[in-house]
């Protein structure tokens, strides 16, 4: 995968609040889209805060994300990439 050249995209670090992460367009569209923009490094050091009414805490909602990766992802997920940006995918709840 082509990586984004150094200074274009942002240039601090990024935290994203997704609401309703638990949700179907969380699922199928969002949480696809912003791991392929974080491990293309458009949006690096990027953190995504889930909040939910699900009581689901940090490691559940990583479980979610990247079960959503294998469903709904259009690319190959590499294990490689999920574990270099899995981190990145926190819950509030």
């Amino acid at each position: 995968m082509a990586k984004i050249p150094h200074g274009v995209g942002p240039q601090f670090p990024q935290v994203v609040v997704l609401v309703g992460a638990t949700g179907d367009l969380a699922r199928r569209k969002l949480l696809p889209g912003l791991f392929h923009l974080s491990s293309s490094g458009f949006i690096p050091d990027c953190r995504i805060i889930g909040v939910s009414l699900e009581n689901l805490d940090a490691e559940a909602f990583r479980q979610l994300a990247r079960d959503a990766l294998t469903e709904f992802s259009t690319r190959k997920v590499a294990q490689s990439d999920w574990m270099r940006s899995r981190t990145a995918f926190n819950m509030y709840r």
